[in-house]
């Protein structure tokens, strides 16, 4: 694979932008299928909105979230974009972390954009 890879021009066009060229290719579970978790939830009611760039249906479909399944206690939440996924635990704050988030709150415009 690496000899495949070191003349092709995905390599060409990754090292004229700077980027590492690929050189080897990982497989792995061929053939397994794993089943997702019982508990998980997906909710993709703010896929569409996003991708017709409707602001406006963008913004209900929070509010529904925001009053619907965000409104419970969740232990984890995980927020999925077309490039990464982040997860959020609930975990106990100490006293400096309190301080610091009432004079700053955490910027969730850039936690949505890096998705």
């Amino acid at each position: 694979a690496q000899m495949l890879l070191h003349g092709h021009a995905l390599n060409a066009a990754r090292e004229a932008r700077g980027e590492h060229p690929v050189n080897s290719v990982w497989i792995g579970d061929i053939g397994r299928s794993s089943a997702p978790p019982p508990d998980l939830t997906v909710d993709a009611r703010l896929t569409e909105p996003l991708l017709s760039g409707d602001l406006a249906a963008w913004v209900e479909a929070w509010q529904q979230l925001d009053s619907g399944p965000l409104a419970q206690p969740l232990s984890s939440l995980t927020l999925g974009g077309e490039r990464f996924a982040r997860r959020f635990t609930l975990q106990p704050l100490s006293l400096l972390e309190k301080l610091k988030r009432r004079w700053k709150a955490p910027d969730a415009a850039a936690v949505l954009e890096a998705l």
